[in-house]
């Protein structure tokens, strides 16, 4: 999680609060991001509670990283654009699990 020392060092916007993964495997958190130039728009989402929040992320590994490191995540979702590759390198870093959808075809 975020600390609010952290996010007003770095001018970042609060992220959710996402409680600690727990050793069932029944509760899967996925991080939808839909990637811009320079700024994103990240969709936290409980599968299990079907909660869900919307947050602005600037698109910069810096910022990323730590959007990546203070949440517990189990999938990472983005489409296929620019930003894609080094954003799935990051997550494959991370060791996070990522699905990289292209627009321009049927699902």
């Amino acid at each position: 999680m975020l600390t609010q020392a952290v996010a007003e060092r770095e001018s970042l916007p609060r992220l959710p609060q996402v409680a600690p993964k727990t050793t069932e495997r029944n509760v899967t958190f996925i991080l939808a991001i839909d990637l811009g130039k320079f700024n994103s728009m990240c969709c936290m989402f409980d599968t299990e509670t079907q909660e869900y929040s919307f947050r602005n992320a600037r698109t910069t590994r810096e910022y990323l990283t730590l959007v990546l490191k203070s949440l517990q995540i189990d999938l990472v979702v983005m489409e296929a654009c620019g930003p894609s590759g080094w954003i799935s390198d990051l997550c494959h870093e991370l060791k996070l699990k990522t699905l990289v959808c292209s627009t321009n075809e049927e699902a």
